[in-house]
């Protein structure tokens, strides 16, 4: 992930998006993962938005349909998503 962050290689950066989404299809996420998912959807690359927050809640729908125990997959991940959301909304309404 630092690679990822430290290299302007669309290529490279493509790859490593495929791989973070091939986590999430096959259940293996990890807290850090979503972390640095949700950093990204507040990044743009060329003007355009790297990664939207709705399809990141969509990987989280699928993992909480998938059948594995939410507190365990889908919550964990969900936790970052909802502090962003938060903290977001707190500094609008401020």
């Amino acid at each position: 992930l630092k690679k990822y962050i430290n290299r302007s290689e669309s290529d490279f950066q493509a790859a490593v998006l495929n791989l973070l989404v091939q986590l999430l299809l096959i259940r293996h996420f990890i807290y850090c993962i979503a972390e640095f998912l949700v950093m990204l959807s507040h990044d743009t690359l060329h003007s355009k938005q790297v990664i939207k927050i709705q399809d990141l809640i969509k990987h989280y729908d699928s993992l909480l349909a998938s059948g594995h125990e939410p507190e365990t997959h889908t919550l964990a991940a969900l936790e970052p998503v909802l502090d962003d959301f938060f903290s977001c909304s707190t500094y609008a309404n401020n």
